[in-house]
């Protein structure tokens, strides 16, 4: 479900910050159980380290994204009284 938010644009900033979140508890228990090899092998530290880096972006650098539009919207509004 986080993987289709994050390619549709649904809420992404909230959808990163869990993805993030997921990434890191996957990656910690991967080390805990198979070894600290295991995740640095699968990337899963880099991949978390993506979602964190899109989770701080501010929504005007997401380039194709409901957000965005959104964010147009509601400023075109706030701009014509």
């Amino acid at each position: 479900m986080l993987g289709l938010t994050l390619l549709a644009g649904v809420l992404l900033r909230w959808s990163a910050w869990a993805a993030a979140a997921l990434l890191l508890v996957f990656a910690l228990s991967m080390a805990m159980f198979l070894s600290w090899e295991a995740p640095l092998s699968a990337s899963v530290f880099a991949a978390a380290a993506a979602a964190l880096l899109l989770a701080l972006s501010p929504v005007r650098t997401f380039a194709f994204s409901i957000d965005r539009l959104f964010a147009k919207r509601d400023r075109a509004a706030i701009a014509a009284p």
